[in-house]
């Protein structure tokens, strides 16, 4: 391993995390507070997502939901250890020596890999969620074969980016950090050459944005295209109530699309502007500076993606809001006291 920089490698998403949150006790205090509240608000509603769903029979028993909390829970624990990492803190940690444990240490907590792992485990989580729908739009037999017949395969879809991204992560940031001459930890520094580290570091955003982003446009525009060639079942006397359900379930499968489209969109708009600023920074544009207020800002919309989801749900997704009032009827108040207690 070759050290021809001792600076944190900025041009990929865990290279910038760990170059700002290498030293948080020095951070603005606004910075702090922006951390601190998007982690809360994260682990919150995420939280709530997860309640409402599993004391909701109706919803408890769809795939889809099931996918859905997998989700949550990914995002929640991003939120975790977002307040994790910036409860932390690292100034002036120096190492007395150079051994496998310190060597571990400076490249597994404090390059916030964890952190970084479950940003992009998310990012996948949303893919393999939009890809069950897919299959059952675009591919029914297949569907209930493979999904509804065979729950190894639902297993294996949402074990998949719990077990791979970690790993991906771990093969990134434990071998390129290390401890300098000094004794301190510097994450994503040591690489063999400039163009390694630049070819690595496009080789990242291609894995953590642009396949998830080429993946959901195919989905969703390859289910547009299913369901408006989809020919509507007859309408005559004799089928008036099969259409009636069809249409309701029809109407009920839109609206799933509809909400997961939107998560979709979301996630573009959240990682759009740090990937293309990266990119901007790896092909040597001049005003891409990694440590100005803009870089920060678009930082920020990385981890405000694991908090807008349950936003999402609760204004699109009428499922969920029937499973909110559901749970709001079994919260009564009492007259005399006006506190809450559970039917």
């Amino acid at each position: 391993m070759v050290d021809f920089d001792e600076t944190p490698l900025n041009s990929t998403p865990f290279g910038n995390m760990s170059s700002s949150l290498s030293d948080l006790s020095g951070l603005p205090l606004r910075t702090k507070i922006i951390y601190w509240l998007l982690s809360a608000f994260g682990m919150i509603s995420n939280v709530f997502v997860i309640v409402v769903i599993l004391l909701y029979p109706p919803m408890r028993k769809q795939l889809t939901n099931t996918f859905i909390i997998n989700q949550s829970v990914i995002d929640a624990l991003a939120a975790t250890l977002l307040c994790l990492a910036a409860l932390l803190n690292r100034e002036g940690t120096r190492f007395t020596m150079k051994n496998v444990g310190a060597e571990l240490l400076c490249g597994v907590l404090y390059s916030t890999a964890p952190l970084w792992a479950m940003l992009v485990t998310s990012a996948y989580g949303m893919v393999v969620m939009t890809l069950e729908k897919f299959f059952a739009i675009v591919y029914p037999i297949l569907y209930k074969n493979s999904f509804s017949d065979n729950k190894v395969v639902v297993k294996l879809m949402l074990a998949a980016p719990w077990i791979i991204f970690p790993i991906f992560q771990m093969c990134l940031t434990v071998p390129t950090s290390g401890i300098n001459s000094d004794g301190v930890c510097i994450p994503l520094a040591f690489w063999p050459s400039q163009a390694v580290r630049n070819g690595v570091g496009i080789f990242v955003l291609f894995v953590e944005y642009f396949v998830p982003l080429f993946s959901l446009i195919f989905c969703y525009t390859r289910m547009a295209v299913v369901l408006h060639r989809r020919v509507e079942p007859s309408q005559d006397a004799a089928h008036q109530g099969e259409a009636k359900r069809n249409e309701t379930m029809a109407r009920a499968r839109g609206n799933v699309i509809k909400t997961l489209a939107l998560v979709g969109v979301l996630y573009c708009i959240c990682w759009t502007l740090n990937t293309s600023y990266l990119l901007l920074n790896i092909f040597g544009y001049p005003y891409a500076n990694l440590d100005g207020d803009f870089y920060s800002f678009t930082v920020y919309m990385v981890f405000l993606n694991c908090c807008v989801n349950p936003v999402i749900y609760i204004l699109k997704y009428n499922q969920f809001q029937a499973a909110i009032r559901h749970l709001l009827k079994r919260i009564p108040v009492t007259k005399n006291t006006g506190n809450f207690v559970f039917a």
